[in-house]
């Protein structure tokens, strides 16, 4: 059984050196979220096996599958998300420091549990 959350607001910091997006751990909370995986990812504090989550994130029309780990974020920053290779990949952005142009990263998400 799928049961859609909507309306909750990200505002990401594009990681690009993070390998897999992480969420706020409130957020994974408050929408009851599930971790559907585990896999053992490398940090800066060496490596940790963590559980994984899957969600749909809305952009402007676009709208992707996207993992997460859970981490505590929002207790320290103004954002709730690191957004990782994966989130660069999948919305397919190219960073130049020569004409670059800004990416508005804040966008609804909408969560799938399973």
């Amino acid at each position: 059984m799928n049961e859609k959350k909507e309306g909750n607001n990200l505002i990401g910091l594009i990681d690009t050196g993070a390998t897999i997006s992480a969420l706020d751990k409130k957020i994974i909370e408050d929408l009851e979220l599930k971790s559907n995986d585990e896999r053992e990812i490398f940090t800066a504090g060496g490596l940790l096996k963590v559980p994984i989550y899957n969600c749909s994130l809305k952009h402007e029309n676009k709208i992707i599958e996207l993992e997460f780990i859970a981490t505590i974020i929002g207790d320290l920053f103004s954002f709730n998300a690191l957004l990782g290779k994966n989130f660069i990949n999948k919305f397919n952005i190219l960073f130049l420091a020569l004409n670059a142009r800004q990416f508005n990263c804040s966008g609804e998400i909408n969560i799938h549990v399973r």
